[in-house]
């Protein structure tokens, strides 16, 4: 930590703050008016991949660390090699009006008026255009598929124009990422250099406006972010979205690529809202507070005078006036903040310098190079003072976070102003929850994960979910697609909120596997009834069950070969007692044929099929066994289970079935260990067997 704290004395050496006791208060600025920004159609795109990622390095930085960022992230997310494009910074490029010096520690470009503005331009924005344009990808120019331009550590953070005016209400002091999100205009000529002096503010300025600020305001997933759409009322396209793999240090940044990289899925952790002041009127931190609650998350909310500095769980997300948290310290990050973060967590403060410098630390205010090294994982912050309206709105940033935004997505989602002061650090390939998209790999789910919205599988990818997984399902979450390549290895436990999402199907060995929550107020001690539909016919009962999962062996997923499939549904509902039950859940789907049946007209077949209960496997059994029987005849066939008093606890068949052989599994993860016995009866046939529960 004395490491950090030391690195204030060679920010005092080179010049580049003024020696101040206490740090200026926010200033406020306008709040930010939405009406202003024009209505922006949905993109209906995909979770972003690899390819849509152009990652920029400085080739020149000490001991090529910048480069060593820039491969050590495109090897973790398998970026495509032509994706990657470096860049030699100069110290400085002279112009007749003078020069633009780059400082040391190479983040600040100073520069007379708008020369460090020219510098960028000339320097990292017109490279960067170039290749995007020149570059052939399968024939077409590389920037056809770029949505996002990721800076590693070693590239120029922001832009001082001198003479230096912190609080100017005009665009002077500027971040390097800010001004890239507008280069390749469709218009070419339309370059950032024409913002350079103008007011910030929306009122005097409509094209100041970032039109992808506040977007999708009831989350719908519909507005993941796509180069050539977002557009202001003045034309300008927000056309990529920048962000920076930054920090303190380099080993801060290779680790806080491999928390993105493995973020907590779960949805549990803990959403930290540190609200001092309530008065304060630029922000609205009850409003986050009330959109996260009603989606279901683990909320710590504290609007008291005191500091919230600790929690018994691990923290997703942290939000605070900072150091105008009633005089909290500028270093509370490092030594105040006592909170253990979650991978893929999240910052954002009211303070108006907060990513002044990934270098060296900053005695004002705290910094998001802070949270990295605290192991956080990304955030948002200023470069400079950007006034309360230029500050991400973590209103709009968290809730669209939490439902499945990338973490880049989400926090341009809370940005008002182009080309001002704002600098976002994350990885535009990572989220915090499984929201709505388009599976694009053969993915596997273990542990705990969240899935918000409806997740496909398509032909030629698969979904695996390991055993021992927990799936938390909220708000809009299902899992559809190619069943087929849908695999849930038992046990796993899906927790649901809604019992019109409740019931999922997958591939067990070709036959349909059942697999459901429980019913959000009927206890799942009285267990369930399962029912399948055949085509346009009637619903018919399949069986009671106690435990969260049914495989279906009278149904194969794939036709055989030369046959022809069937629509077969199938619905579940919750018993409440013995002569009522719940709504049926949701309907699940599969294209399926019934498993054919030998004809009895030969000796080989009365051989194979006869009345017969077989004795249920394992037994003893913990929670779960094999009932297998057969039928000679067609007709309704009953099967029951009873405790040792005679009482019946489980009807697991009552319906009509072909002449076959039949297996079911029977859970009974509700009931006590014991001795119980199970009754088939179909015709005049009747036999009993006896089953040991063993817990």
């Amino acid at each position: 930590m004395n490491l950090i704290k030391n690195f204030v004395f060679l920010f005092l050496i080179s010049g580049n703050i003024m020696a101040q006791s206490q740090p200026p208060p926010p200033l406020q600025g306008e709040e930010p008016d939405i009406t202003l920004i024009p209505y922006q159609s949905p993109t209906y795109k995909n979770f972003p991949t690899p390819e849509e990622v152009l990652v920029v390095y400085a080739q020149n930085s000490i001991g090529d660390s910048s480069q060593l960022v820039a491969d050590y992230y495109r090897a973790k997310r398998n970026i495509p090699n032509v994706n990657v494009f470096f860049i030699d910074i100069p110290q400085s490029i002279v112009y007749p009006e003078g020069t633009a010096e780059l400082q040391p520690g190479g983040e600040d470009i100073w520069g007379n008026g708008n020369l460090g503005w020219r510098y960028v331009k000339d320097a990292i924005a017109d490279p960067i255009e170039n290749y995007l344009n020149t570059t052939l990808v399968n024939g077409q120019p590389l920037k056809n598929r770029i949505n996002y331009i990721v800076l590693c550590k070693g590239m120029p953070l922001k832009v001082r124009s001198t003479p230096y005016n912190e609080t100017s209400l005009t665009r002077r002091q500027a971040s390097v990422s800010a001004l890239l999100c507008l280069i390749n205009q469709p218009e070419p000529s339309k370059h950032f250099l024409q913002y350079y002096n103008t007011i910030y503010t929306s009122s005097n300025s409509g094209f100041a406006l970032n039109p992808y600020y506040s977007i999708d305001p009831s989350v719908t997933m519909n507005y993941r972010f796509k180069s050539n759409h977002f557009v202001n009322e003045n034309g300008w396209y927000t056309q990529y979205l920048v962000s920076r793999l930054d920090g303190e240090f380099y080993t801060s940044v290779f680790g806080m690529i491999d928390r993105q990289f493995n973020p907590d899925y779960s949805g549990e952790k803990l959403w930290a809202i540190d609200e001092t002041d309530p008065l304060l009127s630029y922000h609205n931190f009850d409003f986050v507070y009330s959109q996260l609650n009603l989606y279901g998350y683990n909320i710590l909310y504290d609007n008291t005078a005191s500091w919230l500095t600790t929690s018994t769980e691990d923290v997703i997300a942290y939000v605070s006036n900072g150091v105008y948290n009633n005089g909290m310290p500028w270093n509370y990050i490092l030594d105040i903040l006592l909170f253990n973060y979650a991978n893929g967590s999240t910052f954002i403060s009211w303070e108006s310098l907060n990513s002044w410098s990934y270098g060296v630390s900053w005695f004002w205010q705290g910094q998001v190079s802070h949270f990295i090294y605290k192991n956080g994982s990304n955030g948002s912050g200023n470069v400079y003072e950007p006034f309360t309206t230029g500050i991400t709105r973590e209103y709009y940033t968290f809730p669209r976070y939490a439902l499945g935004y990338s973490v880049v997505d989400a926090h341009f989602m809370g940005i008002y102003l182009n080309a001002w002061q704002n600098c976002v650090v994350g990885d535009p390939l990572s989220a915090i929850a499984w929201g709505k998209q388009i599976l694009t790999k053969p993915t596997t789910w273990q542990g705990k994960n969240l899935v918000t919205d409806t997740i496909f599988i398509p032909t030629g990818n698969s979904l695996t979910i390991n055993a021992n997984s927990i799936i938390n399902v909220k708000r809009y979450g299902f899992i559809t697609g190619e069943i087929t390549n849908f695999i849930v290895n038992d046990p796993v436990i899906f927790n649901i909120s809604n019992w019109s999402r409740a019931l999922f199907v997958a591939n067990h060995n070709n036959h349909p596997k059942l697999l459901w929550g429980n019913h959000p107020t009927i206890p799942p001690l009285n267990g369930f009834k399962v029912y399948r539909k055949i085509g346009t016919g009637p619903w018919s009962f399949l069986a009671a069950v106690f435990g969260n999962v049914y495989h279906d062996y009278n149904v194969e997923i794939t036709p055989p070969q030369g046959g022809v499939g069937q629509d077969i549904f199938y619905r579940i509902t919750a018993v409440i007692d013995l002569n009522n039950e719940s709504v049926p859940s949701n309907e699940v789907y599969v294209m399926a044929s019934k498993i054919k049946r030998k004809e009895s007209t030969g000796s080989d077949s009365q051989i194979s099929l006869s009345y017969s209960l077989k004795q249920n496997h394992p037994n003893p059994f913990n929670p779960s066994t094999k009932i297998s029987y057969s039928i000679l005849e067609d007709g309704l066939v009953q099967l029951k289970v009873y405790d040792i008093l005679g009482n019946e606890i489980a009807e697991l068949v009552n319906i009509n079935q072909e002449a076959g052989n039949y297996t079911l599994d029977f859970n009974a993860g509700n009931l006590p260990s014991g001795i119980y016995f199970y009754k088939l009866t179909s015709g005049s046939f009747i036999e009993t067997k006896k089953l040991i529960l063993l817990k």
